[in-house]
């Protein structure tokens, strides 16, 4: 595999989320280069979630490691400048992905996903799914603000240990919440993997349409989700 062309490499590492390429980059020598990591985050950015669903995703004050248009400064990079080449290799050489980066960009690019409006036609997501995820989502931003919290207040008070209370807290608020299950759809889909039949006011309730772009990018997400589309109806066989 280290024998494959640097481009075959970032492709083949691109089919992998954060929590993925953590353990490979930790086993593997290979993969623990940081211009590696870059690279693919870099590939995931522009080839597969789209600049739209990734601007802003990294907090301003990481922008000056990493490239702008993630920052949600510039969508678009000019390729040319009025500062000169020299300081743009720097400023290129500086700026650097990291894991940390690639986990809050999916994190960005599932909500931003499912906070679009409803489209006429497309493909169907579980509406269950979407309020388990959103959640998720609410507590995995939480969690990353409490432990921002917690380090400056550590680094204030010289380490100070949390109280009963707030561990009680924190076990509590992790315990309450599980990631979102791989296929988006599973409790819409009857026994022969289509769309499951009901009324229309239950149609309504348990499942919403996405458009062809936003389903791409969550299927990238959660691999294991079948392919619902609105165009071929309710299972015929049930």
């Amino acid at each position: 595999l280290t024998q494959l062309p640097s481009e075959v490499q970032i492709h083949i590492l691109s089919y992998l989320r954060s929590y993925d390429l953590g353990p490979v980059q930790r086993v593997c020598r290979f993969y623990n280069n940081i211009d590696r990591i870059h690279d693919v985050v870099t590939f995931l950015v522009h080839h597969v979630y789209g600049t739209e669903f990734c601007e802003g995703a990294i907090e301003v004050e990481d922008t000056e490691e990493v490239d702008d248009s993630i920052a949600g400064i510039n969508v678009n990079i000019p390729s040319s400048s009025s500062s000169s080449s020299s300081n743009t290799t720097t400023t290129q050489q500086q700026c650097r992905y990291t894991l940390t980066h690639l986990r809050s960009i999916e994190l960005a690019v599932v909500a931003r996903v499912l906070s679009l409006p409803e489209p006429k036609t497309g493909f169907y997501v579980s509406k269950s799914w979407i309020k388990k995820t959103l959640l998720w989502l609410e507590l995995e931003q939480q969690k990353d603000k409490n432990a921002n919290e917690k380090k400056a207040a550590a680094a204030a008070a010289n380490n100070k240990k949390l109280s009963k209370k707030q561990q009680r807290q924190k076990n509590r608020r992790l315990s309450d919440v599980l990631p979102p299950a791989t296929n988006v759809n599973s409790d819409i889909v009857c026994e022969h993997q289509n769309l499951q039949r009901s009324g229309a006011k239950a149609a309504r309730s348990h499942r919403r349409l996405m458009d062809k772009k936003s389903w791409k990018v969550l299927r990238k997400l959660y691999p294991d989700s079948i392919q619902l589309e609105s165009t071929h109806g309710e299972c015929l066989q049930c």
